[in-house]
């Protein structure tokens, strides 16, 4: 994503879905959340309930030309919605009972550590909150490997991430589903 605004929006957003889909439990997920449906400020005006907010009513070919735009934001948050649920039921680390460890690495950084139930599988997920580039020199307090392992994979994007003696970094709103990598 580039630095526009909607953009930044569009990754602050993904950051948060991400952090409900790497939750324990089954998510709770709306379809415009899916679709990336922006506030619908007429609608709650129209209507008197504040609520309406987020209850807009989609004509299907206008939608349909919002997903299909690969310019538009609804099209990004679309493809890495349905990408992160995808990998999401590929992995046995989320299921809804598996281990969940959550890990204090300060105030702009999030992680979430699952483990699947037959303790084969470890996947940490790593959460940008701030509008900074975060530098990571070690994962501490993460005890399961996740420190010492020098190359990780981003189960996400596949991206290998090769941790240097002086860590590497989380660009702002990023967030990262990682493995240890054999």
């Amino acid at each position: 994503l580039s630095d526009t605004n909607e953009d930044v929006g569009v990754a602050r957003f993904l950051c948060s879905q991400s952090v409900v889909l790497t939750m324990k439990g089954i998510p709770g997920i709306y379809v415009h959340s899916i679709l990336g449906t922006e506030n619908d400020l007429e609608y709650m005006a129209e209507t008197g309930q504040n609520r309406s907010i987020n209850r807009k009513k989609w004509d299907r070919e206008a939608l349909n030309k919002n997903i299909t735009d690969t310019r538009h934001h609804q099209h990004k948050v679309f493809r890495k919605m349905l990408e992160m649920l995808h990998v999401r039921s590929q992995n046995s680390t989320f299921h809804p009972d598996s281990k969940q460890t959550i890990h204090d690495m300060g105030s702009n950084l999030f992680a979430i550590e699952r483990e699947s139930s037959d303790g084969f599988e470890t996947v940490l997920c790593l959460h940008n909150f701030s509008d900074k580039t975060l530098k990571l020199a070690n994962l501490t307090p993460v005890e399961s490997g996740f420190n010492t392992q020098t190359t990780l994979t981003d189960i996400l994007s596949g991206q290998i991430i090769r941790k240097k003696t002086s860590g590497f970094t989380l660009k702002p709103y990023q967030f990262l589903w990682l493995t240890k990598t054999p």
